[in-house]
């Protein structure tokens, strides 16, 4: 009675491992799938993919800059004459 009452009871605690370890694999399964979705969703919608070099529209123009100085570390100094438009008001 009392072999009986063991087996039973490690019967029991065998399917409570079973019942955890089957949740616990689902478990990883939705994880994996839900990182395999939202790598999918970042795809862009154009499919990506090969293509050749891009031109612009327009081309690059000349700058007002003629030689723009080094920021130092401590100070932020003007900017050159003619690089900033002065607010109408």
């Amino acid at each position: 009675m009392l072999l009986a009452l063991v087996l039973l009871l490690v019967l029991l605690v065998l399917l409570l491992v079973l019942v955890l370890l089957v949740l616990l694999l689902a478990l990883v399964l939705l994880l994996v799938l839900l990182e395999l979705l939202l790598v999918l969703a970042s795809v862009p919608p154009s499919g990506g993919g090969l293509h050749g070099p891009q031109m612009p529209l327009v081309l690059p123009t000349a700058t007002t800059q003629v030689s723009p100085t080094q920021q130092s570390a401590f100070v932020v100094h003007a900017p050159q004459d003619g690089t900033q438009v002065p607010l109408p008001w």
